[in-house]
């Protein structure tokens, strides 16, 4: 796994990721993104990306997580919001399982070169959605795959004339970095989107996140296994 937050300049970011490890073979991610920026923004990022580990140490699919951290947000005001991708990620299955709160989609990226986009599976997270319900949705994860998140101020940095770096700009970057390294991915795509907007102040955090199926080689076998081995048929 490899991540980079880059906050907007001059405030306290509104992005968030996270990681914890469910078991040998699973681990979950969070990534969210809150509107706005400021200490608001930061305590209300802080609290959600809290609330959502916590029910995913619990047990709970993506999509369950997020339901029962958005029922706690009656005491939110309407106006404040957040965007959440949500995903575990099962190397013992093969699979993905993710969740995606009006977020940016998540990008899996076979290790042939596919793309497969991993997009919203219910709204975003706000006091006006509580007692809404976000689908958990399983995808195929392979060794040597890719599992891209980012947040929209990725996608949405814009050159001089106005156009957006966009999913294209992360696929253009992912081909030139290659998909051997997640830490070599993360840095790509952010050093691209931030060249792509220029030399003015960035307005938005910019979050990336990258994780990758690695197939673990089996322990190799030494003279004292094999000599316990023998004993234990004795």
């Amino acid at each position: 796994m490899a991540a980079r937050l880059d906050p907007a300049e001059g405030v306290l970011a509104g992005d968030w990721y996270d990681t914890v490890a469910l078991s040998a073979t699973r681990l979950a991610v969070v990534v969210g993104d809150v509107a706005g920026h400021g200490p608001a923004s930061a305590v209300f990022a802080l609290r959600l990306k809290h609330s959502l580990l916590t029910a995913l140490r619990a047990g709970l699919a993506p999509g369950d997580a997020l339901a029962t951290v958005c029922g706690e947000l009656a005491d939110v005001p309407a106006g404040q919001f957040a965007t959440a991708f949500v995903a575990v990620l099962d190397a013992g299955r093969g699979v993905v399982e993710h969740a995606n709160a009006g977020h940016p989609a998540g990008q899996l990226v076979a290790a042939g070169g596919r793309w497969t986009e991993l997009d919203t599976t219910g709204p975003l997270l706000s006091s006006v959605f509580v007692g809404r319900d976000w689908t958990t949705t399983t995808t195929a994860w392979a060794p040597g795959d890719l599992l891209l998140v980012h947040t929209d101020g990725v996608t949405e940095a814009r050159d001089a004339a106005g156009a957006e770096f966009g999913t294209e700009g992360i696929h253009r970057a992912v081909a030139a970095s290659g998909t051997e390294d997640p830490h070599r991915v993360v840095d790509a795509v952010a050093a691209t989107s931030m060249r792509f907007g220029g030399s003015q102040p960035r307005r938005d955090d910019h979050t990336v996140v990258c994780l990758q199926h690695v197939p673990v080689a089996p322990a190799a076998r030494t003279s004292s296994d094999v000599g316990r081995d023998a004993v234990s048929r004795r």
